[in-house]
């Protein structure tokens, strides 16, 4: 009984991704400090959001309000800008769209006419779920670049890894999977 051995290796599931990828590459430097502020924001978000000994901090002069209120208030401003942009101009902010082919929780393929380079760093969004809404804004380094050609048209599929910071987008990108997988099972056994 125990010499049964797996044939599948990975330790993700990838599942089909027709959604829109918004993405812009990022210099080395740009990459390294969108990755310290994922990774700061992510480590400073356990706390609650406002001060637990209020009347201490006011007697004291102090502001009663924690820091990572201000933080997530402007990261709720950031987000609102970023759907205000998809809504209209789709190439705001120097961001380019590609159109999205599968997903896991370890990394996203998509397919664009722009030539991008294995190593390259890019900043991605993309929305996982309509309802409720689930957009997700994450860092990944292309692995892989194959050219295609799709009705006489130069495209390339580029295969990133997605970084992960604080196990949110992990979740998110898993429940997505299993709803594709769910919708899947129910059309097959209507048939």
């Amino acid at each position: 009984m125990n010499n049964i051995e797996a044939s599948e290796k990975r330790d993700y599931v990838r599942v089909p991704f027709k959604g829109n990828v918004t993405f812009r590459i990022l210099t080395e430097d740009e990459f390294q400090a969108q990755y310290q502020e994922k990774e700061n924001w992510s480590e400073n978000t356990n706390r609650g959001l406002i001060s637990e000994n209020f009347d201490d901090a006011k007697k004291a002069g102090e502001s009663a309000v924690d820091p990572n209120l201000v933080r997530f208030l402007l990261h709720l401003e950031d987000k609102l800008d970023r759907i205000l942009g998809l809504l209209g101009d789709k190439s705001r902010n120097g961001m380019e769209v590609g159109s999205g082919i599968d997903i896991s929780s370890s990394g996203l393929k998509f397919r664009t006419s722009r030539p991008l380079e294995e190593g390259q760093h890019l900043e991605m969004r993309f929305v996982v779920s309509r309802y409720p809404i689930v957009c997700l804004d994450i860092l990944g380094t292309v692995t892989r670049v194959i050219p295609v050609y799709d009705q006489g048209s130069k495209q390339y599929e580029v295969a990133t890894n997605l970084y992960e910071f604080d196990g949110q987008t992990t979740e998110e990108i898993m429940a997505y999977a299993f709803r594709v997988q769910r919708e899947a099972l129910r059309s097959k056994r209507k048939q």
